[in-house]
Order: structure tokens, then sequence, then C-alpha cells
């Protein structure tokens, strides 16, 4: 029976990643179980508030069973150290599944910026040191032209932003930053309904030709309502560009230079 229902929950959090785009699913050793596979350590799913008996213990005892594992054998051996986070996020790939997608990314984030920059939390608890500096890079800035990149910047800054009275804590130094680790596309410029518009140049992954395309506008803080009505951004995948082989020309990026100033740059 408990196998059963962790499998029942597995497969309900796989479909909303793989269907409708969502990220704040939890616990995540459910969905990438790493080397050991799905032991009976993750067997456990919630139940309905004030479940008694027998089944509501079990679950309890795996919960903190789990919790306690991933203190001892993942937070502590790797985190311990790093006091210095950056944090990925998919921001045009929730603004591209839609609403429902990109609200559970903004609640996601909330959580990580308030264990990582308030400290006291979690992430203080699992690791046992608290956190200097913290940068949230939204990534795939290539997918957008450069004008793009700054409104980008700029929405994931709302979606990370302190709530209204509350200081963070002293010492912690927090910065946004838009980022491609390797540029896939350039800027150039296309035609829509007649009037030029700025939009990215770049080989398509799916066909494999190059092509100019307008992604749409990025809105500079969480979008109101009458956004979603219009579905008018798009996101197509980028072939990377081929790389000389001797290395002298590097790896096209953007903004990579400025992630790692903001991060380590006073260590160097």
């Amino acid at each position: 029976m408990v196998q059963r229902g962790f499998a029942l929950y597995r497969d309900a959090l796989r479909g909303c990643r793989d269907r409708l785009g969502f990220r704040f699913l939890q616990p995540g050793r459910v969905l990438n179980p790493g080397p050991r596979g799905e032991t009976p350590l993750l067997w456990f799913f919630p139940l309905p508030p004030g479940a008694r008996g027998g089944l509501a213990t079990v679950m309890a005892e795996r919960h903190r069973a789990y919790v306690e594992a991933q203190r001892r054998e993942f937070f502590e051996p790797y985190f311990r150290r790093f006091e210095r986070q950056a944090v990925l996020v998919d921001v045009l790939g929730a603004l591209h599944a839609g609403q429902a997608a990109f609200d559970d990314t903004a609640e996601a984030l909330a959580a990580i910026a308030e264990a990582l920059r308030y400290g006291g939390g979690w992430l203080d608890w699992l690791t046992g040191v608290g956190v200097d500096r913290v940068a949230f890079v939204a990534t795939k800035a290539d997918h957008v032209p450069a004008r793009q990149r700054d409104a980008l910047s700029a929405l994931l800054g709302h979606l990370v932003a302190a709530p209204q009275g509350r200081a963070t804590s002293a010492g912690v130094t927090t910065s946004v930053h838009a980022l491609a680790a390797i540029r896939c596309t350039e800027d150039d410029v296309a035609t829509l309904d007649g009037r030029p518009v700025a939009a990215v140049r770049g080989v398509l992954l799916a066909s494999g030709r190059s092509a100019k395309v307008y992604p749409g506008e990025i809105p500079l803080r969480p979008p109101e309502p009458g956004f979603w009505d219009h579905g008018f951004f798009e996101m197509p995948g980028f072939q990377p560009p081929r790389l000389d082989a001797a290395g002298g020309a590097g790896v096209p990026h953007l903004g990579l230079d400025a992630l790692l100033a903001a991060l380590i740059g006073d260590l160097l």
C-alpha cells in the first residue's frame, strides 16, 4: 500500500513537471532519486490534513528520516563550505508555460530567497553555515534581444524581492543577472506587422535552419492577468555554436563575467 501510494504521488509530480511546467515540486528526490534509485526511504507521500493512525505515523517517520538523510549525505558534504550561491531560474520557460507555471515558479523563488537571505531557516540548519552572497540568475538570456535582457533581469528582481518592511540580514549581498553560459544567437531585426522589431537570429534546434525569432515582450514585473490571454511569448530552442577546437576564440556567453564578479570578485 505504501509503495503504491508513493508511485501514484511520484507520477503526479512528474505530470506537474512535464505537462504543466511546474517547478515547486517536493520532495525533489522523488523526481531525481540519484544513484541509489527509489529506495524505501523515499516511500512516503502527503495525506489529507488531520490524518491519523498507523499510515500517518509511518509517513511522518519516513519524512523525518528522509530530511535527516538529505542533511547528512547531501547538504553537509557538498554545501557546508558554499558561502556563495548562484540560483539558476528559467524565467523565460515559466513565461512560455503559462500563468500556472509562472505563479508556481514565483512561489518556489520566494521560498528559496527567504531561506538564503534571511538565515535561521532550513538551509542554515541543513548546511550548518550561513550564506554570504547570493546571485539569482535568469538563464537563456540569449533567447531574447539585448533590450529585453534588462526587462528579464527586472522581472526576476521582482520575483526575488524582499517583502515590504523586512530587511535582509547583515552581510548578505544579493544580485540579479540575466545570463547565457553559451550564447546561441545574435541580435537582429525582424519585421512584425510591417514594423521593425528587435529579434534574435540562430539555428533552430528542431529544424536545423537559421531563423530570426521575435520572442515577444517580457514584462518588467509579474504580468497582469491580461498578459496570459494572448499567449504571444514564444521560446524556440537554438543549437549551440560550433566552437574553435583550438580554443583560441573561447566560448561565447552573455553575462558570465558579471556573475563571477558579483559572487567571487572580492576574493580575486
